[in-house]
């Protein structure tokens, strides 16, 4: 059976969060992860951060504030305004965004009893986008603009696989982008 990258790394995360799930508690906080993944014409980011680090609590929201702070950071990730600048060059096309965890609401039981086995942990937040590009050739570096959307996020461990290899590198405030392989 013939597995893709892009399926194999996301299993990799899926792992990691379950790893990091409130049974197993061994997150920082400050810290997030991002992989970044080419296949083809598919570009693939996925970022997770702890609430803490985004909203200021991790727990379910039990204030007012918290509730609007919740609500305000899951419109935010779900506008598919990506906090990430892409080559123009690269004619890439957001395909899709999607996000898990971060205490989400969901319409029904059936629908949280899967989010709950879907190994997500919920005090994370785990958002991912989806490109479709035109010129992977010109798919050579990205910046973010995360940090200053979560001052609390000291660094973000980068993990990158793609056609051309794999690599790995740290950001932070004052170095906001990579190189992809």
């Amino acid at each position: 059976m013939m597995y893709s990258l892009s399926s194999v790394i996301l299993s990799l995360l899926v792992t990691s969060t379950v790893a990091a799930s409130p049974h197993h508690h061994h997150h920082h906080h400050g810290e997030a992860q991002l992989a970044a993944i080419q296949e083809g014409d598919l570009f693939i980011l996925e970022f997770q951060a702890d609430l803490m680090d985004l909203v200021g609590f991790e727990h379910r929201p039990e204030t007012p504030e918290q509730k609007a702070a919740l609500a305000s950071l899951h419109v935010q990730y779900s506008d598919n305004l990506p906090p990430f600048d892409i080559p123009e060059d690269a004619k890439c096309t957001l395909a899709s965004t999607r996000t898990h965890g971060g205490y989400k609401k969901h319409a029904d039981e059936n629908a949280d009893k899967k989010h709950e086995e879907s190994g997500y942990a919920e005090h994370l937040l785990t958002v991912q986008w989806k490109w479709n590009c035109e010129d992977r050739a010109r798919l050579d570096r990205i910046t973010t603009s995360l940090f200053g959307r979560h001052p609390a996020i000291q660094n973000i461990s980068v993990i990158m696989l793609t056609d051309n290899g794999q690599s790995g590198a740290t950001l932070t405030a004052r170095n906001v982008s990579f190189k992809l392989p």
